[in-house]
C-alpha cells in the first residue's frame, strides 16, 4: 500500500499543478480494493446524472470499496 501511496503521489501533484482532472484518487483507491482483496458485486441500476451518496461506514475498507463501485474519489 505504501508503494501505491508513494507511485500515484507525483502523478496527483503534476495534475492538480497543471489543473488538470485528475484520476490519480480514484487510481490509488481501485488499487487498494485490489492489494486488499475486495471483491465487489453491483447490485441495481446507477443513477443517471449527478447523485449524492451516503453510506453507513463499518471499517476503512468501505471508502475505497465505494470509491471503486462509483468511480467517486
Amino acid at each position: 500500500m505504501v508503494v501505491l501511496l508513494l507511485a500515484c503521489l507525483l502523478p496527483y501533484y503534476l495534475f492538480a499543478l497543471l489543473r488538470l482532472h485528475n484520476p490519480w484518487p480514484r487510481v490509488f483507491l481501485a488499487g487498494l480494493c485490489w492489494i486488499a482483496g475486495v471483491q465487489i458485486k453491483v447490485v441495481g441500476e446507477r443513477p443517471k446524472g449527478s447523485a449524492f451518496l451516503i453510506a453507513n461506514h463499518v471499517s476503512w475498507i468501505d471508502i475505497p470499496a465505494i470509491a471503486e463501485a462509483t468511480g467517486s474519489a
